[in-house]
C-alpha cells in the first residue's frame, strides 16, 4: 500500500512516533529513517541523533509553510535508552492532563521559524473505540489552546473518530481562531 508497487504514491511527509516505533529497537528508528530519506519523504516524531531532536519538520505549499509534529503515548513496552530519549518523542498523553510542555515548546519553535500552520500527529486514545475518551478529548483541547495547533491529526484507535472545529480566544489578545481535530483517522 504505501510504495505503490515500487511507485512513489505522493506522500510528503509521515508521522513515525507510534506505538510501534521502538519494536525494532534503535536499528529500526534508524532504518525507516533511512527508507524515507531513499524516498524523499519527509517525517517527524522519530529522528537518528540528538541534534535532530530540536529539527521541525517543515514543507511548504503555494507559499504556505506547514509545520509537522509528532508524539505517540507507548512503545508498547519498549522502553528508549536513558540516554537516547531523543529517538521518539514519547509522552504519556493518554494520562490526565498529560505533560504537553514537550508539544508546546515545539510548537512555539515552529511559529518562530515561520510556520503559517502547525500540525500535530498525536498517537494516543483506546484502541478499537468509537468515540475518544475524555482524557483524550481534554488533553486535544489543551494541546489546541496551550500550544496553538492548528490540525491535530489523531491516531491509534484503528478506526474513525468524531471530528471537531475547537473555537479557541487567546485571553492576552482577545482573538478567536478555530483548530481542527481528528480524533483519530483509522488506518491507512
Amino acid at each position: 500500500i504505501f510504495s505503490g508497487n515500487g511507485k512513489y504514491r505522493g506522500f510528503d511527509v509521515l508521522s513515525t512516533a507510534n506505538n510501534h516505533s521502538f519494536d525494532m529497537g534503535e536499528a529500526g528508528v534508524h532504518s525507516t529513517i533511512q527508507f524515507l530519506q531513499k524516498k524523499g519523504i519527509a517525517w517527524c516524531g522519530t529522528t537518528s541523533n540528538s541534534e535532530e531532536r530540536n529539527h521541525i519538520t517543515m514543507i511548504e505549499r503555494k507559499g504556505i509553510s506547514i509545520a509537522f509534529l509528532a508524539y505517540t503515548f507507548s512503545l508498547n513496552k519498549h522502553a528508549l535508552p536513558a540516554d537516547k530519549e531523543w529517538l521518539c518523542n514519547h509522552l504519556q498523553l493518554n494520562t490526565e492532563d498529560a505533560d504537553i510542555s514537550t508539544i508546546v515548546a515545539d510548537a512555539k519553535q515552529a511559529r518562530l521559524i515561520g510556520a503559517d500552520i502547525v500540525v500535530a500527529a498525536l498517537h494516543m486514545g483506546c484502541a478499537y473505540q468509537v468515540y475518544p475518551n475524555m482524557h483524550t478529548v481534554h488533553n486535544m483541547h489543551r494541546i489546541c489552546k496551550q500550544a496553538n495547533i492548528d490540525i491535530i491529526l489523531g491516531g491509534h484507535p484503528h478506526n474513525m473518530q468524531p471530528l471537531e472545529i475547537l473555537e479557541t480566544t487567546d485571553e492576552a489578545t482577545g482573538i478567536t481562531k478555530q483548530h481542527f481535530i481528528s480524533y483519530s483517522q483509522g488506518d491507512f
